[in-house]
């Protein structure tokens, strides 16, 4: 007997329901990822520009030392009172405070380009910066820490739904994780030295 050809035959309506799972199941996975991807990225340029927000204010503080040429040690009156931030380190040593703006130097408010924002518009501010001064050579050296504070999800909200640079805006409660829940915001730190500007002295 010859063998009869068979008959092709059509997908069932089981496979075509079997190979649409499969697909739904690849496809959110490749979702999934794309998705932890995108955080990823976009936390590390948010963290890219509080780093460098940090720096600038380091390079701020050491604009400020420039007033800084007298201190005891060389047999002269201190004019480190005439500096705008650097005189803290007196007045509130090893307390973090947001500086006061100023028209030469800055604001401790930034946007999300790491840009300053103007006085009138801190609440606005994507990103902030506390300062946090010290001796390390007392009358020569200040140690100067710096803490820039942004949420992790965007936009306003902070402690008592103020903006993370208002006025309102406890600068001790970053500190105190019992006051803020901490968990909301990103911190990037950033220490360095302050030297007194010797060079009208040598």
């Amino acid at each position: 007997m010859r063998n009869r050809p068979r008959k092709s035959r059509g997908y069932t309506v089981i496979e075509v329901l079997v190979g649409i799972s499969l697909l739904i199941i690849a496809s959110s996975g490749v979702v999934a990822l794309q998705k932890v991807a995108t955080q990823g990225n976009g936390h590390a340029r948010e963290l890219a520009v509080a780093t460098q927000v940090a720096r600038s204010w380091v390079e701020r503080l050491r604009t400020d030392a420039t007033r800084w040429n007298s201190s005891p040690k060389t047999g002269q009156v201190s004019d480190l009172p005439q500096t705008v931030w650097l005189n803290q380190v007196n007045a509130a040593p090893l307390t973090w405070f947001r500086p006061t703006p100023s028209a030469v130097l800055g604001s401790p408010g930034a946007d999300i380009q790491g840009n300053d924002v103007p006085v009138v518009n801190l609440n606005d501010a994507f990103y902030c910066t506390h300062l946090r001064l010290s001796w390390m050579f007392p009358e020569e050296v200040i140690r100067a820490d710096v803490r820039v504070i942004w949420q992790r999800v965007g936009g306003l909200g902070g402690f008592g739904n103020q903006g993370v640079c208002s006025d309102n805006q406890p600068t001790a409660a970053f500190s105190d994780p019992l006051q803020l829940p901490l968990a909301r915001y990103n911190f990037a730190y950033l220490t360095s030295s302050i030297v007194r500007n010797k060079a009208q002295l040598q």
